[in-house]
């Protein structure tokens, strides 16, 4: 009999008479073949003449190839049994551009199922991490294809936080069917799926979340179910020693600190949008509320449900400069780096022709939320 460690591969034999790791290697092989083939094609048509917003999208599709490169380069620590065999990383990562990229890529499934995928970042959150973006990065894609999942119509929201001094916390949170709250850590057992938002069972193999169980603890971290009131499910990564490399912030132009945005947002954009405007230096509050003295110009931020042309929900700024009002409108996905020059816009707007008497902010019928506000404060 032949033995299988030593046993080579010959053409059009199947991959399961090779022993488990050389047919790994292999399959690894192949499809880093079709991926180096898709990124080159991605090269050349970053040299056709795109715009910023099609630039953008190409960045996630690239990124997203060389995440799986990645991904089979480093196979053996996927899959790992033991957590402490993870080599922590101490390289500065740009965490909120990651984010950003994981929103993005993760936009078209929930589109797809009708979700609204929301980014929530504390405004005083540092922009570098120690960590290893490619790990940080698996576990936030397994979280939220979990997530769009077992929610159709809902919303599917990535949270950013600190805790402590240096404690980076993560959560992904749904309002879809939620998950069995007796199974505690049981549910991070391999092979375990449950049911999709359609209530039939989900497709994959189950190991998603034991994936990220394992990339946690060998980040030094742990994963968690957090119990709350609302229907649906929410998990909680808590990773120590992540933050405090470096406090340093982009400078934002100082026009910002002199805008006055009123949100007429339900409360979950209002918790995503406001924080994104605080991060900028921006003062903000809801549409009810009286706006600021002037000259402080005033935009009105606020939903515009799916419909009309419209695949997912979109932000339209408006502002009133010289008795004539001016709008922006920011496609879904809403990210920091998006909204913040259509706000630049209005703000110059605002500034160089607006009545030195003072903007108004434009009415808003109700100065209320959306009709999808449905969670108390």
């Amino acid at each position: 009999m032949k033995d299988r460690k030593t046993q080579r591969y010959a053409p059009g034999a199947p991959l399961d008479s090779l022993p488990a790791d050389h047919a790994a290697n292999l399959l690894g092989h192949e499809l880093g073949n079709v991926l180096n083939g898709l990124l080159g094609m991605a090269g050349l048509l970053r040299d056709s003449g795109l715009d910023l917003e099609q630039e953008r999208w190409l960045e996630a599709i690239e990124e997203s190839g060389r995440q799986m490169l990645r991904l089979i380069e480093s196979t053996a620590t996927v899959v790992q049994e033991s957590p402490a065999a993870t080599e922590r990383s101490t390289a500065r990562m740009d965490g909120l551009e990651m984010l950003e990229q994981v929103v993005c890529c993760h936009f078209p499934a929930s589109v797809e199922r009708s979700n609204r995928l929301l980014l929530v970042i504390e405004p005083a959150l540092d922009r570098f991490w120690k960590a290893d973006p490619r790990l940080l990065r698996q576990v936030l894609d397994n979280l939220l294809d979990n997530a769009n999942k077992h929610t159709r119509n809902g919303d599917v929201i990535l949270e950013a936080r600190s805790s402590g001094r240096d404690t980076l916390v993560l959560e992904v949170c749904d309002n879809g069917r939620g998950m069995d709250r007796g199974l505690g850590q049981r549910l991070f057992e391999p092979y375990r799926r449950g049911a999709n938002g359609d209530g039939r069972g989900c497709d994959g193999l189950g190991l998603g979340l034991y994936v990220c169980r394992q990339i946690s603890a060998g980040l030094g971290g742990r994963i968690d179910p957090v119990a709350r009131a609302e229907r649906g499910a929410c998990l909680r990564i808590t990773l120590p020693g992540l933050l405090g490399s470096d406090s340093a912030r982009l400078a934002h132009p100082s026009l910002f600190a002199r805008l006055d945005c009123r949100l007429a947002l339900d409360h979950a954009l209002r918790r995503s949008v406001g924080g994104f405007l605080s991060r900028l230096g921006i003062d903000w509050a809801d549409a009810g509320q009286p706006p600021r003295a002037p000259p402080h110009p005033g935009v009105l931020i606020r939903g515009i449900e799916p419909g009309g042309g419209l695949a997912a929900p979109c932000l339209e700024l408006s502002s009133r400069v010289a008795g004539a009002d001016h709008r922006r409108r920011l496609g879904a996905p809403l990210l920091p780096s998006r909204l913040a020059p259509l706000l630049l816009e209005l703000a110059l707007e605002g500034f160089s022709f607006g009545d030195r008497r003072g903007s108004a902010l434009p009415r808003h019928r109700s100065g209320q939320p959306g009709a999808r506000d449905r969670r108390p404060e």
